[in-house]
């Protein structure tokens, strides 16, 4: 079942952090589809109920997908584990005190390079 724009819309205003992210390891799940961890350092911040500053480490889980395997229905925001390298950037909402921190609901994208403005906005 889908999640509806409403309770994504919800998870970003509600999350504590909203930052982009440098991956440093990655951490895949011995099964494929399934949550992995991705370790990283804040770059920027958009916005931090805490005191979450660039160069912060950070972890958190993703959802993580072998190239070719079906996404399944029941869920989005799948990541293709061979896109999610060792320095690729992602924009991400969180909740928790850093450095281990929990995913708000599935919002987080990668992006090819540092952004000024956020990507995922709240609409």
């Amino acid at each position: 079942m889908a999640v509806p724009l409403s309770a994504h819309m919800q998870a970003r205003r509600t999350a504590d952090h909203h930052v982009q992210v440098r991956v440093t390891h990655v951490e895949t799940p011995k099964i494929s589809p399934d949550k992995g961890v991705v370790v990283g350092r804040v770059t920027r911040v958009f916005r931090s109920r805490a005191v979450l500053t660039p160069d912060d480490p950070v972890s958190f889980s993703v959802c993580m997908i072998k190239r070719g395997q079906l996404i399944p229905a029941s869920a989005g925001g799948w990541i293709v584990v061979d896109e999610l390298a060792v320095g690729r950037l992602i924009e991400i909402y969180l909740n928790g005190g850093p450095p281990d921190c929990q995913t708000a609901l599935v919002e987080y994208r990668l992006l090819d390079g540092p952004t000024e403005q956020p990507q995922l906005r709240i609409e």
